[in-house]
């Protein structure tokens, strides 16, 4: 297979997987927007109005930026793709694709590991979380 073939079929690959890789990011950052009111609701440290307002838009300009990088990365798969030229094409395809989806997911959840830190630090002493 010359070069040109090669770099067509990777990319059609990776194109063909590109909307599922966007509704998962979707997704997740419905979970991270869920997760993070849940949070404030259950250690009892809502939002007010104007703030939660502020803060959501503020979430959503940010995860447009991180989805807008996420899909500029998601363009190594292809390109590591014809530069390493795999025996296993198969197996490479899948596992790239795999550590791809899961780091971007697992970057966006991040946020919420962060807000919950916060939460319990800003938590009184003698408050202990709700069990």
């Amino acid at each position: 297979m010359n070069n040109e073939a090669l770099t067509h079929d990777a990319w059609a690959w990776w194109q063909g997987r590109r909307l599922g890789y966007n509704i998962a990011m979707c997704g997740a950052a419905l979970a991270v927007y869920c997760l993070w009111m849940g949070a404030h609701q259950v250690f009892q440290q809502p939002l007010d109005g104007r703030l939660a307002t502020v803060l959501t838009l503020g979430l959503g300009g940010l995860f447009v930026l991180v989805l807008g990088a996420a899909n500029l990365l998601y363009l190594l798969g292809p390109l590591l793709e014809v530069w390493i030229r795999p025996a296993d094409l198969a197996g490479f395809r899948r596992a790239a694709f795999s550590m791809g989806l899961t780091g971007s997911v697992a970057l966006l959840l991040t946020y919420n590991l962060l807000d919950l830190a916060m939460i319990v630090a800003r938590l009184p002493p003698s408050v202990s979380p709700p069990t």
